[in-house]
Formats: structure tokens, sequence, C-alpha cells
């Protein structure tokens, strides 16, 4: 039975895993307050992919970026979704 189902706390290693996630989550965010603010004549795509090549150094993992269509400006709701 999981730790949930019977109301105890979450083990250790969760909670040491969520409190990575939550970290992770604000880094991000911050990173993406940053970025909108960033100096004029420097594009938001080419700030974000330099974020994410410092991501795959830190962390090992690769990132894939996307493009469909013609860039336009995100909201303040995108950025929230593009985090969680």
């Amino acid at each position: 039975m999981a730790a949930s189902a019977r109301n105890e706390p979450p083990s250790a290693g969760a909670q040491t895993i969520a409190n990575q996630r939550d970290r992770r989550r604000f880094e991000l965010r911050e990173t993406l307050v940053r970025l909108g603010h960033a100096p004029q004549g420097l594009a938001f795509g080419t700030l974000f992919e330099a974020e994410f090549g410092l991501f795959e150094r830190r962390t090992g993992r690769r990132v894939w970026i996307t493009r469909h269509g013609e860039p336009r400006d995100l909201g303040p709701a995108c950025g929230e979704l593009l985090i969680d």
C-alpha cells in the first residue's frame, strides 16, 4: 500500500525529489522572467536556446526545441504552461 494511501508522510527519497523539482521549477520561472527582460536586439529564442544549452551541460540531459509557424510574443500565461 502506498504511503499516501495510508496518510503517512512521504519517504525521504520522495521528499528529496519533490524538493529538487520545486527548486528547478523556481529556477526555470526566474529564467523566463529574466529572458522577458532581455536587452533590445536579442531575440527571446536566442536567449532561450542559450538557457537550454546551460541546462544540458548542467544536467547531462538533451533538450529538443521544435518550432512551428512564425514566432510571436509569449504572455505570462504561456510562461506558466512552459514550466508546468
